[in-house]
């Protein structure tokens, strides 16, 4: 494994897969799923202003990776697209680890 955790940038964008800490009482929001019938179906704890792989203006693979701290949780969040209101983000097929 190689880990490129916010490893620096390319072609003026960040590289690597950052990881957000939150809180176990992170407040959850709905997300759409691209992919319902492959998603586990839940609000998600995604924080306002949450860093998605590559920038929120990225056109190729995104991810997000949250660490919930408290519970030892892992969520991920793929394809994210980061929604105007900054109430969540529709995704395709997030799960939890």
């Amino acid at each position: 494994m190689h880990a490129d955790f916010l490893a620096g940038n390319y072609n003026g964008a960040p590289i690597g897969i950052p990881f957000t800490l939150i809180p176990g009482n992170q407040k959850r929001v709905r997300i759409k799923f691209e992919y319902a019938d492959e998603s586990d179906l839940s609000n998600y704890p995604i924080p306002p202003g949450v860093t998605i792989e590559g920038g929120p203006n990225s056109k190729e693979d995104r991810h997000v990776l949250l660490v919930d701290r408290d519970n030892c949780v892992l969520w991920e969040i793929s394809a994210p697209i980061p929604n105007p209101m900054d109430r969540g983000a529709p995704a395709r097929a997030p799960s939890t680890i």
